[in-house]
């Protein structure tokens, strides 16, 4: 018994120390608000341009230890779905606080070139937070932006 203890307070130890959400924790809930973004929406967005947006955001239940990232999602031809082309979840823009505003630079150039991407370009910046090695989940996300799509 004391082994079982022993190992469930090891795991609780490594889980809050890898940056993932405790799932006995209440849940975390982001108010996000977008204050500025570049370019304008209904602007053409080409292999060069770089979005960048001013967001102010507050996390309810935030965890100091826990990871949270802003992110660039568009939307897919398939219904329901989005998705953005970043190897890896780490090249969201961190979010080390419980609130404030962080500025958030995307090139575009990768979504442009996907198959998946609907048009009019939907997008949006989500707030999440990781619960696993590779998983994420969605707390908070601004309103829709809409661009044109260009060469």
């Amino acid at each position: 018994m004391r082994n079982v203890l022993l190992l469930l307070a090891a795991s609780a130890v490594l889980r809050c120390a890898s940056g993932v959400a405790d799932a006995h924790r209440p849940e975390a809930i982001a108010h996000v608000e977008l204050q500025s973004v570049t370019p304008e929406q209904g602007a053409e967005l080409t292999k060069t341009t770089v979005v960048e947006v001013h967001i102010r955001y507050s996390i309810q239940n935030y965890e100091p230890k826990v990871n949270y990232y802003v992110a660039p999602l568009f939307a897919s031809k398939e219904p329901g779905i989005t998705f953005n082309e970043f190897d890896r979840l780490t090249e969201g823009t961190p979010i080390t606080r419980a609130e404030g505003t962080v500025t958030v630079r995307h090139a575009v150039a990768r979504e442009l070139r996907s198959p998946r991407l609907a048009r009019p370009i939907k997008l949006w910046f989500y707030v999440m937070e990781r619960t696993g090695p590779h998983t994420t989940r969605v707390i908070g996300k601004t309103e829709q932006l809409e661009f044109r799509a260009g060469g």
